[in-house]
């Protein structure tokens, strides 16, 4: 999948792949910002090659440490900024089928990068035709965004941005507490340490109830 943002105008391929050794499951990510990794890695290799910036590297983030702690070749589909509606298009267009699918949900009224679109409930029982009997976990990083579902296994909200946020970046969100444990910056507007403690919340929340190890 090709895309072409204003994070990325030279545009990126989708998936951004981690790979695990012995895989026991294949998991897809989808979102925004909280789920993106594609964008991020071509945006930084054009810094690193115009002002030898340091390299991008993914093993700070969220999704490199759950695909260890499940086990699991992980698919990256988050796009910088993407609303309901591209979320939703992206899974809509996968040539894939996956384990595991974990689905950050962002602002419903974000209008769509590539269509103009706002999302419309029409979208939401596309998903849920598309993604029936599949493990679905939802993830939420506002409370308010959290007016459905794609699935019925589970879900959870993420606040790691605002007690762990990372700490390379001026956050726009507000009560942010700054934790002078947190040394170490990452992506999706957490630390690296904000990373490995929301997928470690994400492990326990899902351990006993899918085939983990």
């Amino acid at each position: 999948m090709f895309i072409k943002t204003s994070f990325c105008p030279e545009g990126v391929t989708l998936p951004y792949v981690i790979k695990v050794d012995n895989p026991k499951l294949k998991i897809g990510i989808f979102g925004d910002s909280f789920a993106a990794l594609a964008e991020e890695a071509k945006r930084n290799k054009i810094l690193y090659e115009q002002n030898n910036k340091k390299r991008f590297n993914h093993e700070g983030t969220w999704p490199y440490f759950i695909a260890n702690m499940l086990k699991g070749e992980t698919h990256v589909y988050g796009i910088l900024a993407a609303s309901m509606v591209d979320i939703a298009n992206t899974i809509l267009n996968l040539n894939t089928d996956f384990d595991m699918y974990f689905i950050f949900h962002t602002s419903p009224l974000r209008t769509s990068l590539f269509t103009n679109e706002k999302y419309s409930r029409k979208y939401l029982y596309k998903v849920l035709e598309s993604l029936k009997d599949k493990k679905v976990i939802d993830l939420y990083w506002a409370i308010n965004h959290k007016i459905q579902n794609f699935g019925n296994y589970k879900e959870f909200i993420c606040n790691y941005h605002i007690t762990h946020p990372n700490v390379n970046e001026l956050s726009g969100f507000t009560n942010v507490i700054k934790n002078p444990n947190d040394v170490l910056g990452s992506y999706h507007h957490m630390s690296s340490r904000g990373n490995f403690l929301f997928a470690f919340e994400l492990y326990k929340h899902l351990k006993g109830e899918v085939a983990i190890g």
